[in-house]
């Protein structure tokens, strides 16, 4: 009997550190990797700056427009994701926000 409490207190562990590991952005896989793999994977940025140390920052924009049940209009969003590029172009930083 004493089993079953040990059974779910396992089974509760390994599902928090799965969903722990799932709230990491998807995009922190591309730190350390190289500007040339980013740009072969997600195509041409849509802009580019300096990121004022001899780097840049690439830019990626994503519209989603979802339609919910119950509302009169669509739901329109924009996802930026900025990811920043070191002299040797590897990337070291990733930022991702809604607009």
């Amino acid at each position: 009997m004493k089993r079953i409490p040990c059974l779910s207190i396992l089974t509760a562990a390994l599902v928090l550190v799965s969903c722990a590991s799932l709230s990491q952005p998807a995009a922190d896989r591309w730190l350390g990797a190289t500007k040339d793999q980013l740009v072969e994977q997600m195509g041409k940025p849509n802009s580019s700056v300096s990121d004022g140390h001899d780097g840049e920052i690439l830019v990626y924009v994503v519209s989603i427009y979802t339609e919910r049940i119950g509302f009169l209009a669509p739901e329109q969003y924009y996802v930026v994701s900025r990811f920043f590029v070191d002299p040797a172009g590897k990337i070291y930083k990733h930022e991702e926000f809604q607009v």
